[in-house]
C-alpha cells in the first residue's frame, strides 16, 4: 500500500509540474491536463476552453462534467461578476440560450463558479458560457449546499493546493425537462474534489433542492458516483491504485 501511494504521488506530481510551469491551466498544457480528463462516451464531446474543459451532452443539453484545476491565486482578485450568459460557439451542436431559463423557476446555475475565478476578467466571464450552466433550484444554487459546497472549496484549496474538481448534474433518462423543452433538470448534483498534494479526495452528491444540513452528511465515494453517473473518473490510473482511491474518503482531511 504504502509504494502504490508513493508511485502515485510521483505520477500526480510529474503531470502537475507540467500544469504549473506557466500558471494556471491553459490552452498550452492541454497534454498534462488530458491526463486526469475523465471520459467522455461516445454521444458526447469534449469541449476545451481556456481554464476548463467540459463533455458536453447534447441530449440532455448541458455538460455531462466540468473539469478544472484550482489553485489559492485564482480565488483572489477584482474581476467583476457581470451575469451576461453567452451560448458556447465551441459546442457545435449548438447549446440554449439564456432566455430558455427565464421564468422557469430554476437558476442558471454555474458548474464551475465564477468565484473561483475571480484572478482574471476573462477567466471569470468564461464560465458564462451556457456549456458551464445547468438548472438549479434557486435556494440550493444561491444559499443552500452547493453554494456551501462552493465556499468550502474554496477554503480547502488555500491549505491543499491545487486541487482537481470534476463537477456536474447526474444525467438520465427520465429527467424532466425545463419548461417541456429540451434541457434536463437533474436530480442530483456531484462535485469530486482531488488534493494534487497527498492524493486525498471527498466527493459529494446533492440533491437538487431546498434542503439544510452538514456538508459532511453528503460525502460519498467516488465509485458510487460512477454507479450511478455512469461516468468514469480517473480512468488513467493503474486499476489497483484507482480502485483503491474511489472506494472512500477519510473526512480528516477535509473536515
Amino acid at each position: 500500500m504504502v509504494m502504490k501511494k508513493v508511485f502515485l504521488l510521483l505520477f500526480v506530481l510529474l503531470l502537475f509540474s507540467l500544469l504549473f510551469l506557466k500558471g494556471p491551466p491553459n490552452k498550452e498544457h492541454s497534454e498534462a491536463v488530458y491526463s486526469f480528463l475523465p471520459l467522455c462516451g461516445s454521444s458526447c464531446h469534449v469541449v476545451n476552453h481556456t481554464y476548463y474543459t467540459l463533455c458536453y451532452n447534447e441530449k440532455h443539453e448541458q455538460a455531462a462534467w466540468v473539469y478544472y484545476v484550482l489553485s489559492d491565486s485564482m480565488i483572489a482578485g477584482n474581476a467583476v461578476r457581470k451575469n451576461y450568459f453567452l451560448k458556447d460557439s465551441l459546442v457545435l451542436s449548438g447549446t440554449p440560450s439564456h432566455s430558455t431559463y427565464t421564468n422557469s423557476g430554476y437558476d442558471r446555475g454555474h458548474l464551475l463558479p465564477a468565484a473561483d475565478m475571480k484572478w482574471n476578467q476573462f477567466a471569470m466571464d468564461e464560465t458564462f458560457l451556457m456549456s458551464n450552466v445547468s438548472p438549479q433550484n434557486p435556494y440550493f444554487n444561491r444559499n443552500g449546499l452547493w453554494r456551501k459546497l462552493e465556499t468550502k472549496v474554496r477554503e480547502w484549496v488555500v491549505n491543499h493546493n491545487p486541487l482537481i474538481i470534476i463537477v456536474g448534474g447526474i444525467l438520465t433518462d427520465d429527467l424532466p425537462k425545463l419548461g417541456g423543452k429540451t434541457v434536463s433538470v437533474p436530480k442530483y448534483y456531484f462535485k469530486i474534489i482531488l488534493n494534487e498534494q497527498d492524493f486525498s479526495s471527498v466527493s459529494f452528491l446533492l440533491e437538487n433542492k431546498k434542503d439544510t444540513g452538514l456538508l459532511s452528511s453528503f460525502v460519498v465515494s467516488v465509485d458510487s458516483i460512477e454507479q450511478i453517473s455512469g461516468l468514469d473518473f480517473f480512468h488513467f490510473l493503474p486499476d489497483s491504485l484507482e480502485n483503491d482511491m474511489e472506494k472512500t474518503a477519510d473526512l480528516r482531511d477535509w473536515f
